[in-house]
């Protein structure tokens, strides 16, 4: 019987380490992990990509890759716990409890937070042993419980939506780079053909220095442009590697990867992608196409499509309901907190004989007054529900502005794309012609050097242009709340429902 004490602690202690009752697995302590990598070191985990590398794929990469997202999705997890824990609050809850005392004075001792439930104990004077289990359950909450969980369910469906919103960030920025990545390397591209056609005119015009049938200063001049062309095609390639190390960072891959971009830029009708959006089935476009209507789709449209998927409506409307789960807490505050308990003891004290027994009780509480404590965090909910709902209005308001000037971009840019291709085609025949006027001696040296100039900036007005229209359809998407995924489909936000709603009739 003397052993008694000790061995009732041992067993509550490994009672309370089992994993059986919800104690973490061990491992290594807070002090005993290795101090945090350098800048350096973490920049040497990242993976190294060397391969040819399409659109899709990179967004892929950043998807899986990017921090960006695996912090949002650690803010996931973080919300699916709350929800557990809330849940959590609406079963039994039990408790071991060991009181060992002596002196000589009696008095009331506590059980150590923060076990739940607790256990108050008067102790007596002398030596003293009190061998405790508790059982509580909550009755009736005034609907406080309920409204917990409702409220962490609905800030982790906030949570999901905005691990959609931020996928949706993530693609776009990764999209917006590479597209960015292939307009300089199409600017490397004719940096270079202008570089060749101009070492080539500068060899064929000193040869016809050399016969006598042009003037010095046309070579001079061919010299001049030959290391003008250089230069841009110099400033061309660093563009293009500072490009290529923005694509690294927002996939989320090693500086050292080496990547072959092999998706061109390219333009595709936007009716024919807004349609898309829209529902519209590509048999009823290929149709209005080939009967020469190329209408876009409506403001409203757009903004009712935006309302289905854009993922920040979504996270904007579960805070709202949140928020008015907060309410329902506050307002139970006013409702009586009935429990049932269960406690069973074993004592041993000086002078008496060991004893046990049993107690059942129904606990109800009513606060009659508080100060205006409940009042003002009643008052207090209610002002941060009506906050979450502004709130929501203006995200709502945000995302028309969005889906509206990003629709406009798009129009602008389609109509920049075909004004830059027939300037193309305009300065390629006017290269040529002059090219071959000045190559039958009927034209001056500055004719070509002027074409092939305008020939070199149209192409680039060319590939900003379609840049320029790529990212705009990026855009659109990304407003829409319709990025698409390298499997195909849009990375929305409407949330996914984890478990329903446990405990009823715990109201």
């Amino acid at each position: 019987m003397k052993s008694l004490p000790l061995l009732s602690l041992l067993g509550a202690a490994a009672l309370a380490m089992s994993p059986a009752f919800g104690a973490p697995e061990t491992g290594v302590s807070d002090h005993q992990k290795p101090p945090a990598a350098t800048a350096e070191a973490v920049l040497a985990r990242r993976p190294i990509i060397n391969q040819p590398l399409t659109l899709d794929q990179a967004v892929e990469i950043g998807l899986r890759e990017s921090p960006v997202t695996r912090g949002a999705v650690q803010e996931v997890e973080a919300a699916v716990a709350r929800v557990a824990a809330a849940r959590a609050e609406l079963r039994p809850w039990a408790s071991i409890n060991t009181f060992v005392a002596g002196g000589s004075a009696a008095n009331v001792v506590g059980s150590s937070d923060p076990v739940q439930p607790r256990m108050l104990m008067g102790v007596p004077g002398g030596s003293f042993f009190d061998q405790n289990v508790s059982l509580m359950v909550p009755l009736f909450t005034g609907g406080r419980l309920p409204a917990m969980v409702r409220q962490a369910r609905a800030l982790q469906q906030a949570s999901q939506a905005d691990l959609a919103a931020m996928r949706q960030e993530v693609v776009l920025m990764v999209r917006v780079a590479y597209r960015e990545a292939q307009a300089r390397r199409s600017f490397v591209d004719i940096y270079r053909a202008t570089l060749a056609a101009h070492v080539e005119r500068q060899r064929i015009d000193q040869v016809a220095y050399e016969e006598g049938k042009i003037p010095h200063f046309y070579v001079l001049r061919n010299v001049a442009e030959v290391a003008n062309s250089q230069q841009l095609l110099t400033y061309a390639e660093r563009d293009l590697d500072v490009s290529l190390i923005e694509l690294k960072t927002v996939m989320g891959v090693h500086l050292d990867s080496r990547l072959e971009l092999t998706d061109p830029l390219k333009f595709e009708p936007s009716h024919t992608i807004t349609a898309a959006y829209t529902g519209e089935r590509a048999a009823d476009t290929l149709a209005r196409a080939a009967d020469g209507a190329t209408e876009a789709p409506t403001l409203a449209q757009l903004l009712e499509v935006a309302a289905r998927h854009r993922p920040e409506l979504a996270a904007a409307a579960r805070r709202v309901d949140a928020s008015l789960a907060e309410v329902n807490v506050a307002r139970s505050a006013y409702q009586p907190q009935i429990s049932a308990g269960v406690m069973g003891d074993f004592m041993k004290m000086r002078g008496a004989s060991p004893f046990g027994g049993t107690t059942f009780s129904v606990v109800a509480s009513l606060p009659i007054l508080d100060g205006g404590v409940r009042k003002a965090r009643l008052r207090e909910s209610r002002a941060e529900a009506k906050r979450m709902e502004e709130e929501r209005q203006q995200v709502a308001l945000r995302v028309g502005q969005e889906v509206a000037s990003v629709s406009l971009n798009l129009r602008a840019a389609e109509k920049n794309v075909q004004a830059a291709q027939t300037g193309v085609t305009s300065a390629e025949e006017d290269y040529r012609v002059s090219l071959l006027r000045y190559t039958e001696g009927k034209g001056i040296n500055l004719e070509p050097l002027d074409a092939l100039a305008a020939q070199v900036r149209a192409q680039n007005n060319l590939v900003q242009a379609l840049f320029d229209y790529n990212v705009a359809q990026d855009q659109l998407a990304r407003a829409l709340g319709m990025l698409p995924t390298p499997g195909g489909a849009p990375t929305t936000g409407a949330p996914t429902e984890q478990g329903s709603a446990a405990g009823a009739g715990n109201g």
